[in-house]
């Protein structure tokens, strides 16, 4: 019992740090235009699965507290949907900045170590990591733009240019490419990672 809480410890402390690392370098924003692909994603899985949703949700929370950090310091055109402190024009980001940045973020964890959870009878564990892994994705991915349409859409729209009327086609789109890509990315490398801490904990 002592080793396992060690053991849990120790993990969500290492998925923290790396969570930090990814915050501070290219590898957790990756600059797209006046849109950022995210991998932020993938410790919240990988410790949601591993762990269990409530560590899922506070690993959530703290990637959506990085997301309010990165647009607050080093702001895009639209980084104003992710925190209050970033005015474009005549538009400032809000209370509902935060509900965007943080909200789903913490939902991602607990969806994906629910599913985990739900499916711990399920023989295929393959399929039980790419289902938790492409939920808690989808999840995050649809609730950030469906609050940046809810909350914020016209202004959105204006700042990229584009009609209102066709707003959600252009977040429609974005789950197309960006949304896709970021799930493709959290089932690949959720699938090695939570395969190999199985085996080793297997072994020992």
């Amino acid at each position: 019992m002592k080793n396992k809480k060690i053991f849990r410890m120790a993990f969500l402390a290492m998925m923290i740090a790396i969570l930090v690392m990814m915050m501070f370098t290219p590898l957790g924003y990756i600059p797209l235009g006046v849109l950022r692909i995210t991998t932020m994603h993938i410790p919240v899985l990988i410790t949601a699965m591993v762990l269990g949703k409530k560590e899922g949700m506070l690993m959530g929370a703290l990637f959506g507290i990085s997301s309010v950090i990165i647009n607050t310091l080093q702001p895009t055109l639209t980084s104003f949907v992710f925190s209050p402190f970033i005015t474009v024009g005549t538009v400032n980001g809000n209370g509902y900045s935060l509900i965007i940045a943080v909200l789903p973020r913490i939902l991602l964890g607990w969806s994906s170590g629910m599913i985990y959870e739900r499916l711990a009878s399920y023989k295929n564990e393959t399929s039980r990591i790419i289902l938790s892994a492409f939920v808690g994705t989808l999840t995050n991915t649809l609730l950030v733009l469906g609050g940046i349409y809810l909350f914020f859409g016209s202004a959105y729209a204006a700042v990229r240019g584009i009609e209102y009327s066709t707003l959600l086609t252009v977040l429609l789109t974005t789950i197309l490419t960006n949304g896709i890509l970021e799930i493709l990315l959290a089932l690949v490398i959720c699938l090695a990672a939570v395969k190999a801490l199985q085996t080793r904990k297997l072994k020992s």
